[in-house]
């Protein structure tokens, strides 16, 4: 545990960190040929997609608490990219990117941001948000290429940081009061899984 407590001695105090989990959306559906980098950097090759219609703060995705009350919206919009799919010909795995979610960890007024950018799924999701919506002996640390992030339970207390491994360069290192970032954690996790299961209803498969 020494080079956890190294670490958290430097961590900066916030008083709070807003826990999301945003569900990605896209303005376009690409036609090309998947394994053509020429055609994927063409636009004529991209379709417009109708973006779901219900108010957000950011064009590029939704969050849990936007969505709720309007899974109708996500499901037209991912009908959209489903249908034309099949259209071409196009495999789950070549749509997957449609369909992807994010979790983000932030502060704007202290410009923190902690980025996830290799979660793609509810599942992936929840090894992160589970480990920090009970108590934990166990620090949390998931790596990979060019990312990686470390989290300790202190008592009351929680500390995160992200770097880069391959680097060596530090992003954001804060501490903050650990009850209310777990409740947001849980809620989050809670109502993703009912948006979840509501796309899946309407869509008849779970995307």
């Amino acid at each position: 545990m020494s080079s956890d407590k190294s670490w958290t001695e430097s961590s900066k105090p916030v008083e709070t960190l807003n826990i999301e989990i945003c569900f990605l959306l896209q303005g376009a559906f690409y036609v090309g040929n998947p394994n053509s980098h020429e055609q994927i950097t063409d636009p004529k090759y991209r379709e417009p997609l109708s973006l779901p219609d219900f108010a957000r703060a950011n064009e590029k995705y939704a969050t849990t608490a936007e969505i709720f009350g309007n899974e109708e919206h996500l499901i037209a919009y991912y009908k959209q990219i489903v249908e034309r799919g099949a259209l071409i010909g196009r495999s789950f795995n070549e749509l997957r990117s449609y369909f992807w979610l994010r979790l983000l960890v932030w502060n704007e007024m202290e410009s923190v941001s902690i980025s996830f950018p290799w979660y793609d799924s509810l599942t992936e999701i929840r090894g992160f948000t589970n480990w920090l919506a009970s108590p934990q002996e166990e620090a949390f640390r998931d790596i990979e290429q060019g990312w990686q992030v470390d989290a300790v339970q202190a008592p009351g207390f929680l500390h995160i940081r992200e770097l880069d491994p391959d680097s060596d360069e530090r992003y954001d290192n804060v501490k903050v009061a650990l009850s209310e970032v777990a409740t947001s954690a849980n809620l989050e996790e809670s109502r993703a899984q009912t948006i979840i299961e509501r796309l899946s209803e309407g869509l008849g498969v779970d995307v």
